[in-house]
Formats: C-alpha cells, sequence, structure tokens
C-alpha cells in the first residue's frame, strides 16, 4: 500500500497521481486524511455536492460550515445556516418515538466534531422555519486526521417525509 490511501503497488504512479483525491473515497477511507488533503478535497467535491439529491453538510472541527448544498437549503425550508452550526440554534428537531426535543450536543454534526461519533441512518422529525413539518434521516462521519483528531464531519440528510 503506498502513501496510507491504499493504493495497491501495481497502480502506475501517474494514475495515483491524478485519482489521488478520489480514491480514499471509493475505499471508504476519506475519514481519515491529513488535514490539507482534507480541505482540499471539500473544495474539489463543491460541484458534486451541488448537484447531488441528497442534503450535504460538510464542517470543521469549529462547527465552521465549508460547504453544503442546494438539497440541505431546501429540506431546511431554504433557510439554513450558511456559515456555522452554532450549536444548532435554530434547529428544532424531535425524537420521532417520543418526541423529546433533542439537545444542541444530541446532533449528529455535534456529536462527530465534539466526540469523534459516528451517526448512521438516524431518524429525527425537524419543524423548518416556515413552520412545516419532515421527518429526516441523518448520516454523520467526523473525519480525522492521521493523528487521529477530529478535523471536521461530513453529514448527509434525506426527506423521509
Amino acid at each position: 500500500m503506498i502513501g496510507g490511501f491504499g493504493y495497491p503497488d501495481a497502480v502506475p504512479l501517474s494514475v495515483r497521481q491524478k485519482y489521488f483525491l478520489c480514491y480514499p473515497i471509493c475505499i471508504g477511507k476519506v475519514n481519515v486524511l491529513p488535514r490539507h488533503i482534507w480541505f482540499s478535497l471539500v473544495g474539489c467535491l463543491g460541484t458534486f455536492l451541488m448537484t447531488i439529491p441528497i442534503g450535504i453538510l460538510v464542517v470543521d472541527d469549529a462547527g465552521r460550515i465549508q460547504n453544503s448544498n442546494k438539497t440541505r437549503q431546501e429540506i431546511w425550508g431554504g433557510n439554513a445556516p450558511t456559515t456555522e452550526i452554532d450549536e444548532h440554534s435554530g434547529y428544532d428537531g424531535w425524537w420521532p418515538d417520543t418526541g423529546i426535543p433533542l439537545k444542541p450536543e444530541e446532533w449528529p454534526v455535534q456529536r462527530a466534531i465534539r466526540k469523534g461519533e459516528t451517526t448512521v441512518g438516524l431518524m429525527v422529525d425537524i419543524k423548518r422555519p416556515d413552520s412545516t413539518l419532515a421527518t429526516v434521516i441523518i448520516t454523520t462521519v467526523p473525519v480525522k486526521g492521521e493523528d487521529g483528531k477530529v478535523l471536521g464531519a461530513v453529514t448527509t440528510m434525506q426527506d423521509y417525509t
């Protein structure tokens, strides 16, 4: 393996260089990257993020939004924050089975950047700013540096309503 990214030794150098940023995603290792590669990857995926029909949110370790897409905005009624996830103020969400509101620290992106936790397929009932209700499915993974430190998180959100 080459460079810690799982390239088989038989892959020619020219191919490894051309697909360097894409390969970690294909093999599921995108959540363990050097910091400079992580931020380069976020920038390079802009077009993809804007067109995918799933809400995408990419934040750094402080919760500052590095990238998000139109679908995420639409899920939140066009009023999702665009600069920072500040303890999820302004987001209203409930546990579907109990109706108990999510605390700010219970949102998957907060758990990912604070504790390094991965959340897969969490159902949450949300209230949009226009007071309409929706049920969403959220998956969030922390992105960690080679030293294990959390660099940020990637969240996907689907409207299940």
